[in-house]
């Protein structure tokens, strides 16, 4: 007979197994990375751990089907971290134009729609 744990992995498949450490990591400072066909879309920091990149209201997630994250001892090292992975990717859910340049914000919003359309 079964062990009804392997039973149920079995039968929901798309379950996530984490051990009690990985869950107390996952709380605290994170760095996050969203990614499109292995294109970094979006640099994400959080000092809460996984409530930032998985909140509901969370404006990038339609850019990503994958998703880094490295949980990190402390904000000032995340906030390091999160500064040096976007000036190495310089991802386009990053970058915002600045207010007078209508042209320049037209061209993100479009950028953004494409890669969300995309999906």
């Amino acid at each position: 007979m079964k062990n009804p744990i392997d039973a149920l992995k079995e039968q929901l498949q798309n379950g996530f197994q984490f051990t009690g450490k990985d869950l107390v990591a996952l709380r605290g400072p994170c760095v996050y990375l969203l990614l499109s066909a292995g294109v970094v879309e979006y640099v994400g920091m959080s000092q809460h751990g996984m409530e930032r990149p998985f909140g509901r209201d969370h404006r990038h997630a339609h850019l990503a089907d994958e998703v880094l994250i490295y949980a990190l001892p402390t904000v000032a090292q995340a906030r390091q971290i999160e500064q040096q992975l976007l000036a190495l990717f310089r991802p386009v859910g990053n970058w915002q134009p600045e207010p007078s340049s209508r042209a320049a914000l037209a061209r993100w919003e479009e950028l953004c729609r494409v890669r969300a359309y995309e999906r």
